[in-house]
Parts: C-alpha cells; sequence; structure tokens
C-alpha cells in the first residue's frame, strides 16, 4: 500500500480556497476499470463535482506502465484519465480485500465496473452483489463487445471494435492493404462520455424514483453509433443495392484487387453524393485548408 500513498496525493483534487460546487457535487464514484474508456467516464463525472474512488489492483492500473512516465508508475497517458480521482489499491482476491471493496460499494452513489464479463463475479462486482450491500446504487458495467450475441463473453479494445465497427476503413486512412489504426482512440473516448451520460441519467432516475438500477455500455454499440449517417442499413432501399455492390467487389477479388481498390468501389457505390469540392482538406503554398 504504501508504494501508491505517494500516487494517490499526486491524482488528487487540486485544492482552491472557494471551489466552486459541480453539479455532481456529494455523489460518490467507486471507478473499477482500466486503461481508457471507463475511466473517461469516471474523469467526467469528477469535472461534474463528483468524489471517484479508483480501485488498482496490486500491479495498478496497466495504463500506468505504458507511454512516457512522469514518475514510476504513472505514465502521462494514465494521468490524462485519471486526474481529480483518489486511488486505492485492493487484491479482491484476498478476502480482506473484497472485504474493504464491499464498504466502499456500500457507501458509494455509483460504482463504474469495467471487464471481461466473465470475471466480474468471481470478483464479486456483480450488480447483483452490489445491489445487495447497496440498493440505490446506480451501477454502470462496460461490456465491451454487448452483452448479446457470440462476442459477448469477449474482450474488447478500441483497435478491435475499430474494425469489426467499420470505422477503421471508412475513416479513410490506409497503408498497403489494410486500413490503419484511428488515433486517438475515439471508440473509447465516446464510450467514456456515453457512459457518464448513462450514469447522469439514472442519477435523475434516482433522485425522482428513490431507485438504483444497472446501466451498461459497450464499445462496439458506440463504434456503430459513431458511424451516424455513414454505416447504416434502409431495408426498403438496400438490398438490391447490396447485392449489385457484393458481385461487383466479387469480381474484384477474382481479378486480383487489392484493398485499396475494394474500398474505392465500396465508397463509390455506397457513399455516392456524400462531400463535395469544399468539404475536404487542400494543401496550398503555405500550408493547408
Amino acid at each position: 500500500m504504501k508504494r501508491y500513498q505517494r500516487i494517490i496525493r499526486l491524482m488528487a483534487p487540486s485544492s482552491s480556497p472557494h471551489p466552486a460546487p459541480g453539479a455532481l457535487a456529494g455523489v460518490r464514484v467507486l471507478e473499477v476499470a482500466q486503461v481508457i474508456a471507463v475511466p473517461i467516464c469516471g474523469l467526467l463525472l469528477s469535472d461534474m463535482g463528483a468524489e471517484v474512488i479508483k480501485l488498482e489492483p496490486p500491479t495498478g492500473d496497466s495504463f500506468r506502465h505504458t507511454q512516457t512516465a512522469i514518475v514510476p508508475g504513472e505514465s502521462k497517458g494514465f494521468t490524462v484519465f485519471n486526474r481529480g480521482k483518489r486511488s486505492i489499491c485492493l487484491d479482491l482476491t484476498d478476502p480482506a480485500g473484497r472485504g474493504a471493496a464491499d464498504r466502499l460499494i456500500a457507501a458509494a452513489d455509483v460504482v463504474l465496473v469495467s471487464m471481461k464479463p466473465s470475471d466480474i463475479p468471481r470478483y464479486g462486482l456483480t450488480y447483483e452483489h452490489c445491489a445487495e450491500i447497496n440498493p440505490s446504487v446506480i451501477y454502470l458495467e462496460h461490456i465491451p463487445l454487448g452483452d448479446h450475441g457470440p462476442f459477448a463473453g469477449d474482450g474488447g479494445y478500441d483497435v478491435v471494435v475499430q474494425g469489426m465497427s467499420g470505422l477503421g476503413a471508412i475513416s479513410d486512412r490506409s497503408s498497403g492493404e489494410a486500413p490503419v489504426y484511428v488515433r486517438p482512440a475515439f471508440s473509447d473516448a465516446g464510450t467514456g462520455m456515453l457512459s457518464a451520460l448513462g450514469v447522469v441519467a439514472a442519477l435523475r432516475h434516482r433522485d425522482l424514483t428513490g431507485e438504483g438500477q444497472r446501466v451498461t455500455t459497450s464499445l462496439l454499440h458506440t463504434s456503430l453509433a459513431l458511424g451516424a449517417n455513414v454505416l447504416n442499413w434502409f431495408a426498403a432501399t438496400d438490398p438490391p443495392v447490396w447485392e449489385s455492390v457484393s458481385e461487383e467487389l466479387a469480381a474484384l477479388r477474382e481479378q486480383g484487387a487489392g484493398y485499396a481498390g475494394q474500398r474505392a468501389l465500396y465508397e463509390r457505390r455506397m457513399f455516392g453524393g456524400f462531400g463535395n469540392i469544399y468539404f475536404r482538406h487542400y494543401r496550398t503554398a503555405d500550408g493547408f485548408l
């Protein structure tokens, strides 16, 4: 525990003589999540005035150890997404750690959980367990690939859902014969924002009814939502168009066409009329516009 005491002080909210109360002042949040997506949710709740306690395993959030280190055990990336929070180290495989976590859950208004669905029960973090301890709790569970379907139990990462959703391909970047992963991790960021919106809506519901509830979010669902007017399907008009495009794509593949040629066909046929000569970037003699 001593190794985390300095980090706790670094992450504590900055003190000012007369801080203005935020909209979520008085709300207590327990965050059990790593890397980017749900930590952004905790960050936004903290920015709105909530007290956020981040529960980390003995080795710490894995994001502490990636990107450039500011101090040992704390990277720039970790600091960006965890400012304004306090941190506690607990081993949830140990009964003493589980007991401490239960006390934190009992005192929380909101519990944020992000891990593989199969891992949640063995760490004592299911909604049923949290609600038994704290019936009015708002419990947000991030399920990377959604809670239904063949991938419901799998973990996920931004780069994975960019590929599964098609965002990686429609972002119009490629290197050789494959889409390039787009940075920053906008599926992660979007999931964090939608998670915060879900938590705030659930808190409003609790204000009106006194009832807690379980809220779920998903990286894959966020990625599909970000596709908006580009990733869509209209059953009344699209089947014959897609049938024709599929035939043309198959013909291109038989001719040996690579990814770039197939994408060009897809964009020409499926995005026909999207954009115009004014809706793009240009290089000029003195820079870009």
